[in-house]
């Protein structure tokens, strides 16, 4: 399915091809505001060098954004930059089924009051080194990010995760789902900060690893530094095999080993793809999740 079918009538939609806006219902460059409630599609076209967006989401809006990687991107940096400015809310999914090596940044700055919820799905076939940074800076500001990374590339990948709370009475979420084959290695690194000052504030970081084959690893690395004693902060790391007696229960059902483990990954997955709502995009993801 080409990406660009994924834009519906009603979105707000732009489509970079190489760096540069292809084509756009409401920009023309690589810096914009968004203003209006609505949703909003980035699609990453054909990019084979550097790829760089920033935006500010305004005062209040409301914004489903759904950013979708090219399968066919090549040696990119791909650089996003989002504000929240007070009271803005957004949903943002990030879709990355890609072939070849890519690297990514990401930096999101939160205001007063302003949520920020994340679905970010991964699954590169190359070496890849990707890092996030959230930031809450205004009272009351709120993350909740979820991550599927799945490496079956038999390459080195890592992902990094830092969220940073400066200021009090702020919320952060962080759960990641891996999952690791074909002798592949994963690093996910968690860093939280509550820094002095940022009292009140409540910080969670989970991951979650499964690993398909004997020769591959997830190394999962939660760090919290805490300047603060009224705080809340919690972080865990569970890595693991897929049970034997779930495999053992579906093979004897008739299952092969290959489709047994499809059927245990996707109800692993389950409990993040069902927050998305267009059905359209979920059957993607989890086509592409599971696919061999």
């Amino acid at each position: 399915m080409d990406i660009i079918e994924f834009i519906e009538k009603d979105d707000f939609f732009v489509i970079f091809d190489n760096g540069l806006v292809k084509e756009s219902n409401f920009i023309s460059n690589n810096n914009f505001v968004i203003s209006k409630n609505g949703n909003y599609k980035i699609i990453y076209s054909n990019v084979v060098a550097n790829q760089n967006v920033s935006f500010k989401v305004d005062k209040g809006v409301k914004a489903n954004i759904t950013e979708i990687y090219s399968k066919y991107s090549n040696n990119s940096k791909y650089n996003l930059y989002i504000e929240l400015l007070d009271n803005a809310v957004v949903d943002f999914l990030t879709i990355r089924f890609v072939e070849n090596e890519i690297n990514y940044t990401s930096k999101v700055v939160l205001s007063v009051n302003s949520i920020f919820r994340q679905i970010n799905v991964c699954k590169i076939n190359e070496q890849t080194s990707g890092k996030v940074v959230v930031e809450l800076n205004g009272n009351f500001s709120k993350a909740d990010i979820k991550n599927i990374i799945l490496n079956e590339s038999s390459k080195k990948q890592k992902h990094e995760f830092k969220i940073m709370h400066n200021i009090s009475e702020t919320e952060s979420y962080l759960l990641n789902y891996a999952v690791c084959d074909n002798k592949s290695i994963l690093f996910i690194d968690n860093e939280g900060f509550v820094f002095e000052g940022a009292e009140k504030s409540n910080m969670n970081q989970i991951t979650k690893g499964i690993i398909l084959d004997l020769e591959s690893e997830i190394s999962a690395n939660p760090i919290l530094k805490i300047d603060n004693y009224n705080v809340i902060a919690n972080h865990g790391a569970s890595i693991g095999a897929i049970d034997d007696e779930e495999l053992f229960y579906l093979m004897s059902r008739g299952l092969t080993k290959a489709d047994s483990e499809k059927l245990i990954l996707s109800g692993y997955f389950t409990f993040v793809v069902n927050e998305i709502k267009d059905e359209k995009i979920k059957d993607y993801i989890l086509n592409n999740l599971l696919r061999e």
